[in-house]
């Protein structure tokens, strides 16, 4: 089961039902991935690196995460510094 700060913020910034399943099923793939990362971490900082959009998500996770997921971990932090490196949960 994802955080319910994970599962709030994907239903808030997602317009369409279809959309928010998306990112869910997404976000539930990346929970079970052996990572070099905490996988909740990622997950927020992946997020916000694509904005909440699925098809970016799907990308992000294509890519093997850049290369590296600390690299998602730093950008996300980049773009939303109150985030903590994905450490801290979502205001929502």
């Amino acid at each position: 089961m994802l955080p319910e700060d994970i599962i709030k913020s994907i239903k808030y910034y997602t317009m369409s039902n279809s959309e928010e399943k998306e990112l869910l099923k997404i976000c539930n793939e990346i929970k079970e991935m052996p990572l070099n990362v905490g996988n909740h971490q990622l997950i927020r900082s992946a997020l916000v690196l694509c904005d909440f959009n699925s098809i970016q998500l799907k990308q992000l996770v294509k890519s093997n995460f850049k290369g590296d997921p600390r690299d998602v971990l730093l950008y996300a932090n980049n773009k939303r510094p109150s985030l903590n490196y994905g450490i801290d949960e979502f205001d929502i």
